[in-house]
């Protein structure tokens, strides 16, 4: 073999070395770029995570922050309702107090209108009409049982312009009280109903000569109690 065909022989053992080194290097290239390429996905992915977590303290110190507003607004609002519960305590108190005072003040009112009207002009007159209409009520059914056998009441009543109110109940045959207008009684009924009265005055008259006028008001008022 020749010089020449020596060196083109190496030339060429070079060339495919130099060769199959460049193919090596750029496939090193290749990977290194990839590598590359998926660390700094990778770098991105971690800097948007940096960057969530970031948001996420930020947006929870906010968080924080409203939480703590509300807090001391809620604070303020209990020390408030404490103060108008006690508030409210004292109104409810007092409001108390003045409803006693005020059904002291009815009963002292009613007792002077009382008063009043028994010390009045026609005080004395009106309690004596009261207590002669309220005996005659309660002491002439007695003379009327009598005289009708049990079957005819009769009810004598004081209205307010002191005018007797009268109403009647006679028995029916079921043994019910039935009422009985005025103007429906019959004359026998109309009878018995006033001689009952008049043996009850008369009664009383008789007491009266026998004891006297003060036992006679006294009779009166044992008969209303």
């Amino acid at each position: 073999m020749s010089d020449v065909d020596y060196f083109q022989e190496a030339i060429k053992q070079r060339g495919d070395d130099w060769y199959n080194t460049l193919n090596d290097t750029s496939q090193r290239l290749s990977e290194a770029r990839y590598t590359q390429a998926s660390l700094n996905e990778e770098k991105l992915m971690i800097l948007r995570r940096m960057n969530h977590d970031m948001e996420v303290q930020a947006q929870e110190k906010v968080y924080q922050t409203e939480l703590e507003r509300h807090h001391d607004n809620l604070k303020f609002v209990v020390v408030r309702y404490e103060t108008l519960q006690a508030d409210l305590i004292e109104i409810m108190d007092m409001i108390k107090s003045f409803e006693t005072d005020r059904d002291s003040l009815l009963r002292d009112s009613g007792t002077f209108s009382s008063s009043g009207d028994a010390l009045g002009p026609r005080g004395i007159q009106t309690f004596i009409i009261q207590n002669a209409v309220y005996s005659l009520e309660i002491l002439s059914p007695t003379y009327l049982d009598e005289l009708s056998g049990g079957t005819l009441k009769l009810h004598l009543t004081l209205d307010s312009s002191e005018r007797i109110t009268r109403s009647a109940e006679i028995l029916g045959a079921q043994g019910q009280w039935l009422p009985l207008p005025m103007s429906s009684l019959s004359g026998g009924q109309w009878r018995r109903c006033s001689l009952a009265m008049i043996s009850f005055l008369s009664n009383c008259r008789n007491q009266f000569n026998s004891s006297g006028y003060s036992n006679n008001i006294r009779f009166g008022l044992q008969s209303s109690e």
